[in-house]
C-alpha cells in the first residue's frame, strides 16, 4: 500500500540531498534534514541519537567520501563514511524499522561490458572508492531487513557536489569563457543522471514501498566528449573541444572506461523511465546558466 513516510535525509545540503528535500514533498512525506557537520554517519552514537530522536519511517543516506583520486590517498577515510558509516545508518534502520537508502555508484563496476550494466550484474570495483562503495552496499544488505540501495552514474545538480567543488558541466564551461582549450577523453563511456531526475524518482520508490537495488540514470550513454560538446551546445557556446584519450588524462585513480547503467527494475515497478540524458542536460544548462 503506497503511503507518505516521515524521512530523514543525511547529507541534505548536497547534491542529491538538496534535490530530495524539494522533491519528497511532492509525495506527502514529510521531510527531517540532517547536513553533514549535523549527523556524522562515521560516529554511530551521534547518528543513533539523530535518528532515533525524529522516529524516522525512512533514513536516505546521501553521505558519502566521493573524490575518486582522493580515495586512493585516504584509503581509511573512504572505508569510514562509504563501508561503515553506510553500516552505521543501516545498523540504527534496523533497530527503528526504518527502511535504509543507501546512495552508491556506478563505481561498483569494472567497466568492461559492451553492455550497460543492468541491477543484477555482478559489481567489480577497480579503485578504492569503488571498493568502499560495494562494500558499503553489503554491509547494508547484510546489517538491515528493509534496505533500498540506489546506484546513480555522474551525478549532476544544481548544488554542485560539496567535496568537488562543483561538476564536470561547471569546470568546462569555465574554460571555454575564460577561452582556454576543452580536452576531454573520447575513449570511455558513461550515463549521466540529473539529480533532479533522481531525486523524483528516489521518492516515488520510497512511496511505493520498493527495495532491493535499482539503477537510476538518465536514458542513453556517449563519450564524455560527447557530452562536453553537447553541454556547451546548449547554451551557444562555440568554443572547440579537442579530444584526448584516457593516457592523455592520467589519474591516480583507474576508472572503468564503460560505466553505462540501465535498469530493469524501474520498469517492474511501475516506475516511469528518467528523460533521455540530452533532454536533462540541457534542461539544467538552461537553468544553471542561462
Amino acid at each position: 500500500m503506497y503511503s507518505s513516510k516521515k524521512v530523514a535525509v543525511i547529507g541534505s545540503t548536497g547534491q542529491l540531498g538538496s534535490d530530495l528535500v524539494k522533491h519528497l514533498g511532492e509525495y506527502g512525506h514529510e521531510i527531517l534534514p540532517y547536513s553533514h557537520s549535523e549527523l556524522e554517519v562515521e560516529d554511530l552514537e551521534n547518528a543513533r541519537n539523530s535518528i532515533l530522536g525524529s522516529k524516522a519511517d525512512v533514513v536516505i543516506n546521501c553521505a558519502a567520501f566521493h573524490d575518486v583520486n582522493l580515495c586512493e590517498d585516504m584509503p581509511n577515510k573512504a572505508f569510514s563514511t562509504n563501508a561503515v558509516g553506510a553500516q552505521n545508518i543501516a545498523k540504527i534502520c534496523q533497530e527503528t524499522d526504518a527502511l535504509c537508502v543507501n546512495i552508491s555508484t556506478y563505481y561498483v563496476f569494472d567497466g568492461e561490458s559492451t553492455k550497460p550494466y543492468v541491477e543484477h550484474d555482478v559489481p567489480n570495483p577497480i579503485n578504492v572508492y569503488g571498493v568502499s562503495k560495494s562494500a558499503g552496499e553489503t554491509l547494508v544488505k547484510q546489517s538491515s531487513t528493509k534496505w533500498l540501495t540506489v546506484r546513480l552514474a555522474s551525478l549532476f545538480g544544481s548544488v554542485g557536489a560539496r567535496g568537488k567543488k562543483g561538476n564536470f558541466f561547471e569546470a568546462i564551461l569555465k574554460r571555454a569563457e575564460l577561452g582556454e582549450p576543452v580536452k576531454v577523453i573520447t575513449d570511455s563511456r558513461t550515463s549521466i543522471t540529473s539529480s533532479f531526475d533522481a531525486s523524483r524518482t528516489i521518492a516515488q520508490l520510497i512511496y511505493q514501498g520498493n527495495t532491493g537495488i535499482y539503477h537510476i540514470a538518465n536514458q542513453g550513454a556517449c563519450t564524455w566528449y560527447e557530452l562536453a560538446c553537447e553541454a556547451l551546445s546548449c547554451v551557444g557556446s562555440e568554443n572547440p573541444v579537442l579530444p584526448i584519450t584516457s593516457s592523455e588524462y592520467p589519474a591516480r585513480a583507474r576508472r572503468p572506461r564503460n560505466v553505462a547503467l540501465e535498469s530493469v527494475c524501474l520498469a517492474e515497478s511501475g516506475v516511469e523511465a528518467l528523460p533521455h540524458w540530452k533532454e536533462a542536460l540541457c534542461t539544467y544548462m538552461g537553468e544553471r546558466f542561462p
